[in-house]
């Protein structure tokens, strides 16, 4: 239920302004900050941080009479927004309390968060599917998983927990770490084996979570990198009751080195882990799925844009396009690549506009106010002016008017033809400086100037004679 709007001061942090809360006030438990139904005196203004530096006195905000505060949380490594909220309970800020997710409504509270800071540069963490640059140490919210694993696989022996949870200020298990093997310490036998894998037929790449992924039907070597003068490595595997060839390279430069598993036009069951053990008791292990790599669903927001295949197996390309009146905005195409992803951002269909239209100076643009293609403006001119060139222009499907802008002359309009006579020459417009010269009818005479010159101010340099009968 929604606090009476007196009681509530709700608080919008634009700009990339963020109000943060010591974790240090989470004086009451869960159930005591949702059973707080009364208010029972003020708080003093909460200390709010703005770009860093603290706002004396709550930012200036009277708090007075206000029981819950609510504002703009920036929560976790990937900057998730989330809106939280404290109370004033019996003179003390409760909380915060943020939403689990961006748009949900329901509050939980804000634990203490879990310290990070990695020594092991070989180590790679993983938040949410994204991979975390880690300089410095940071802060990670409680319940955040990280998921962990060495930068090469087989090159380095993970030990310890592949993921660990932040728990109110303690991670579940101790951090990972990376065990050089023997390929960077000199083939030691006091070093476990370094792993790695030779595509002869089909394809394999590593995912994010540092698993081979194998096409199926494809033919791999698996090399446990050991001296053969100290003895013979051992393989072992969690495929069932398959079976593999094992045994030193064939290969004259290979065959003092390298103790090969061999997976042959490689099935669904070939998935698993794959460990070699040296006599002396290193080991190294790496894990194998073996699968039809698809890329996600390709679900565009533009509802205009037209997919040439909806395939999305790897190798697959998928070309787009755009109907009439519309442009693609991004990538023409996209190939599925062999890490279960696209190599690029779907594109978009955006609708093509013109320029808006300038009006020509001493002018005017008739127009609705859209510019798309088939949208046309008219020009026109002020009096006093002539228009030079097209008056309608139409939006081209290429987003280009089809007529350049006129121009408006300076001119002066036909100044009518008296009773009784005549002007000569006839026109719409006379330029600048022209000369009309009116004749009357035979019978009659010109009262006036029998000649007007067009001014540059657009007007006649007299008023229009009369044509009078002689007798009068």
């Amino acid at each position: 239920m929604r606090p009476n709007c007196k009681n509530v001061l709700f608080m919008t942090c634009m700009l990339l302004i963020t109000v943060f809360f010591k974790a240090g006030r989470f004086e009451k438990t869960k159930s005591d900050v949702l059973l707080m139904k009364e208010y029972r005196g003020d708080c003093a203004p909460p200390e709010v941080i703005v770009n860093g530096s603290v706002i004396p006195g709550g930012g200036g905000t009277n708090f007075k009479g206000v029981h819950e505060v609510q504002f703009l949380g920036i929560i976790g490594p990937l900057e998730q927004k989330r809106v939280c909220k404290i109370k004033c309970f019996n003179g003390t800020w409760i909380g915060p309390l943020c939403t689990i997710d961006e748009d949900g409504d329901r509050f939980q509270p804000m634990l203490r968060q879990c310290s990070l800071q990695l020594t092991d540069a070989e180590v790679v963490v993983s938040y949410k599917g994204k991979r975390l640059t880690i300089d410095t140490e940071i802060a990670v919210p409680h319940g955040s998983k990280l998921d962990f694993r060495c930068s090469e696989v087989g090159m380095y022996k993970f030990v310890g927990q592949q993921h660990l949870t932040c728990s109110n200020g303690q991670w579940s298990s101790t951090f990972p770490h990376c065990v050089a093997t023997t390929l960077q310490r000199n083939f030691s036998v006091q070093a476990p084996p370094s792993i790695i894998y030779n595509v002869m037929s089909g394809d394999a790449d590593v995912t994010g979570a540092g698993e081979v992924v194998i096409l199926p039907n494809s033919i791999v070597h698996l090399d446990c990198l050991f001296q053969r003068e100290h003895g013979n490595p051992e393989w072992a595997w969690s495929a069932g009751q398959r079976q593999y060839p094992c045994g030193w390279s064939l290969s004259t430069d290979e065959r003092s080195w390298k103790y090969r598993l061999s997976i042959y036009y490689a099935k669904e069951e070939d998935s698993g882990f794959y460990s070699c053990t040296t006599p002396r008791g290193e080991n190294n292990k790496i894990y194998v799925i073996v699968k039809v790599v698809q890329c996600p669903l390709l679900t565009p927001d533009s509802p205009h844009l037209k997919l040439s295949t909806h395939n999305r197996t790897y190798g697959d390309r998928v070309n787009f396009s755009c109907p009439t009146s519309y442009r693609l905005v991004g990538a023409a195409s996209l190939h599925c690549l062999k890490n279960e992803s696209w190599s690029d951002y779907p594109p978009m269909c955006e609708a093509i506009a013109c320029t808006p239209p300038l009006p020509p100076p001493n002018g005017r643009v008739l127009d609705t106010g859209r510019y798309l293609t088939g949208d046309r403006v008219t020009y026109t001119c002020h009096a006093g002016f002539v228009l030079v060139g097209e008056s309608v222009a139409v939006c081209n499907d290429v987003g280009e008017w089809t007529e350049q802008p006129p121009i408006c002359k300076p001119a002066c309009e036909f100044p009518g033809e008296p009773a009784n006579g005549h002007i000569i020459p006839t026109k719409f417009h006379y330029d600048i400086g022209e000369i009309v010269v009116v004749s009357c009818n035979e019978g009659f005479r010109t009262l006036g100037s029998k000649e007007l010159r067009c001014m540059p101010s657009g007007h006649w340099s007299n008023p229009l004679p009369h044509c009078r009968p002689y007798n009068r």
